[in-house]
């Protein structure tokens, strides 16, 4: 049994890596499964997601790169990565910077 929305995804994707943005857009609005609508609007691009932690652009997409490849969380959709809208709190980075060291005491 086929995945309708997997093989839009797959297809959107498809016309996002060639920069086909109007067949992009074209494939989202021919599509009629309102799960895969649902679906898509609960995502957020590494903007909003900066916006909601505090931090920048590239700082999302660097964590964002690393959650997809350790944990397989997230999409990526062209350049953009997106992530759920439910676990945008969940997956906050850490502090930037180096750790501190644990003082004896």
């Amino acid at each position: 049994m086929t995945d309708p929305t997997g093989n839009t995804l797959a297809l959107l994707r498809t016309y996002m890596e060639q920069g086909d943005y109007m067949g992009a857009r074209e494939a989202l609005e021919t599509h009629d499964d309102a799960e895969f609508a649902r679906r898509i609007a609960a995502l957020r691009d590494t903007d909003q997601i900066a916006q909601a932690w505090g931090v920048g652009k590239r700082r999302v997409q660097a964590h964002l790169a690393i959650l997809h490849e350790a944990r397989g969380i997230g999409v990526q959709i062209g350049r953009e990565r997106f992530l759920p809208a439910h676990l945008v709190d969940h997956y906050r980075p850490g502090p930037v910077g180096r750790p501190k060291k644990a003082r004896d005491v």
